[in-house]
């Protein structure tokens, strides 16, 4: 029997039973999409393998950041030193995000919209704006120190907000180790770094707050624009609304330009919001606000290195054992799985 014949009975029994050519071409898609969700699965794997060491990055990038502004506010008012930051950093963000993406740089949905608000008023002007009026009024390592409560209350607040947002036991126990970690850091400075009558502490603990609860709306509402444009849509909003507080509460602001202003608004605008907001918001999706947050665990002991490097700030034994908790406390939450967590989505 020839070939022609052969096709033809195969033709006509796919005629005589057309379940049985659905049925092969549903085993040939199910066969297609399993290929592609396990590679989807493995190139996610491998991104997700990366993810400890990109929010150490972010932890160095941030942590350095307290000691530029500290030097920054020698030279400038807090609130219009903020807004400069994020003025020069949204501009260069959403420059590079046209020339990166055209189109695709621009908000387009309401969720994108609402996230980019939500961030620019919380994050950005909110807690930047109070951090800088605060440190202002005490030190940077107290205020790292002080800024490490963040992940404690992005669990709080998670537990309430978002309903896939939970840590296991040996989470929580991460996060207490971690912030007992901080707290011993903040003892060995000597007097009453945390004293609650401080008004330049109090301030930064409500920019924390500002914080965290930024991290869950963002995480809550969704956007699908670029993280290096969104990021620079929202400094750009929180210059704008940093700017304009400037006027009535500090005469519009000044900075007297320098070579150390100058040098402390580059790192401040180009390191820490440019690079830094950029590897925030590409990790907030993979990793949850709860666990991207413990970057401000790794934050003190940064900002505590940068200054003993840079104006030789002596390091005790007891401030080794205290980085060695924090670091402990972060591998636990790292390591550990969330509880009723949503399948994570593989990268695009």
């Amino acid at each position: 029997m020839g070939v022609d014949a052969k096709e033809d009975e195969r033709a006509v029994a796919a005629k005589e039973d057309p379940g049985e050519g659905a049925l092969g071409r549903r085993m040939v898609l199910g066969v297609a999409v399993a290929a592609t969700q396990k590679r989807n699965c493995l190139r996610y794997a491998s991104v997700l393998r990366r993810d400890p060491a990109l929010v150490l990055l972010l932890g160095a990038i941030w942590g350095v950041s307290f000691m530029f502004i500290s030097m920054g506010l020698r030279h400038a008012t807090p609130l219009w030193l903020a807004a400069l930051r994020f003025y020069l950093a949204g501009a260069l963000s959403i420059l590079i995000a046209l020339a990166w993406k055209g189109r695709g740089a621009f908000p387009r949905t309401g969720r994108d919209w609402g996230s980019v608000l939500a961030a620019g008023i919380l994050f950005i002007a909110g807690y930047h704006g109070l951090l800088f009026w605060g440190q202002a009024r005490t030190t940077a390592p107290i205020s790292s120190v002080i800024v490490a409560l963040n992940p404690i209350l992005t669990l709080i607040l998670s537990t309430v907000l978002l309903q896939h947002e939970r840590l296991p036991r040996q989470g929580v126990a991460g996060l207490v180790l971690g912030f007992v970690g901080v707290a011993l850091l903040a003892a060995l400075r000597g007097g009453d770094p945390l004293d609650a009558r401080g008004i330049g502490e109090l301030v930064i603990l409500l920019a924390v707050l500002c914080w965290s609860l930024s991290s869950i709306l963002t995480k809550r509402i969704g956007a699908t624009v670029h993280p290096l444009a969104l990021s620079g849509w929202q400094m750009l909003i929180g210059a704008v609304v940093l700017h304009i507080a400037a006027w009535p509460l500090e005469a519009g602001g000044h900075v007297d330009w320098n070579a150390e202003s100058v040098v402390a608004l580059l790192y401040i605008s180009l390191g820490a919001s440019l690079g830094g907001f950029f590897l925030y918001y590409a990790l907030l999706p993979r990793l949850g606000p709860i666990r991207i947050n413990l970057v401000s665990y790794i934050v003190p002991a940064f900002a505590t290195l940068a200054s003993w490097l840079a104006l030789g700030a002596p390091l005790e034994w007891r401030a080794i054992f205290a980085y060695a908790l924090v670091a402990v406390g972060f591998a636990l939450v790292a390591r550990s799985a969330p509880i009723k967590a949503a399948p994570p989505v593989p990268p695009e």
